[in-house]
């Protein structure tokens, strides 16, 4: 179990806890924490988090800068006088609070048993406009990695689901391939500030679509939409097979954009 200073890091739940204190964080921000926990001793740059985070993602600075006022306010720390994530200018972030590995920490109790497995396919980009052109790639990476978190499902790679981008074959065809139980694919287009994307469940064993959803959304910050919409996915996967994502990714869903189709 990874600790940073006083506070147990329990990154399959997107949650740090400390004594009788509880804490969930955004998927993002745990990714984030991790990566600086795992090179300790030097800066890591703005552009590697970018690279590493949210590659094919249109975004910015402002991306990194929000995910790491999450985690001082988190931490309660103070950028003027850190005791957790220090940051050097034009250099990036570091994390100088103690981290250290205690075995003696014991995860809970996980069901080893997953008889869903899902891929997640590239999502069809019919977006015009080059800003977004990443969008829908962005968004399968993130499903694909939020899958992957899940107590109760297994999740195949996305480097392994993206091989058949634009390959035309039968989805059982494809889902036997990646030994999958079921694919979930899925569009994104836009219209002047509106993207809109739709996201398809496949049972691979029929080929038949077992379930469907659209959302509808401003293009407003379209970094913080794919985010949004990946945890959106993701948790009605769950709700489909009638289990339950952690509490942290439900809390940043907001239902009344949910279109349910099937």
């Amino acid at each position: 179990m990874l600790l940073v200073g006083d506070w147990t890091v329990h990154e399959r739940f997107d949650r740090l806890t400390r004594a009788e204190e509880e804490i969930h964080i955004t998927p993002r921000a745990m990714d984030v924490l991790v990566h600086l926990a795992k090179n300790p001793g030097r800066p890591v740059s703005k552009e590697e988090l970018l690279e590493t985070f949210w590659r094919g993602s249109i975004s910015s600075d402002n991306a990194v800068h929000k995910t790491m006022a999450e985690l001082r306010r988190v931490f309660g720390d103070n950028s003027r006088n850190p005791l957790y994530i220090e940051t050097y200018p034009k250099r990036g972030y570091q994390l100088i609070a103690d981290v250290s590995i205690d075995d003696a920490v014991q995860t809970p109790a996980q069901n080893k048993d997953k008889p869903v497995t899902i891929a997640v396919l590239p999502f069809l980009n019919l977006i015009i406009e080059q800003a977004h052109q990443h969008f829908g790639d962005g968004l399968s990476e993130d499903i694909a990695n939020y899958l992957g978190r899940s107590q109760y499902l297994g999740a195949i790679s996305h480097t392994a689901s993206f091989q058949f981008r634009e390959v035309k074959l039968d989805p059982r065809e494809i889902g036997r391939r990646l030994k999958a139980t079921h694919l979930i694919e899925g569009s994104v287009r836009s219209q002047e500030n509106l993207i809109r994307t739709t996201a398809q469940l496949i049972e691979v064993i029929s080929g038949k679509q077992v379930w469907a959803v659209r959302y509808d959304r401003d293009v407003t910050d379209s970094l913080a939409i794919q985010d949004e919409l990946a945890t959106t996915i993701v948790i009605a996967v769950h709700d489909h097979f009638d289990l339950k994502y952690p509490a942290a990714t439900q809390a940043s869903m907001d239902q009344s954009y949910l279109t349910e189709l099937f």
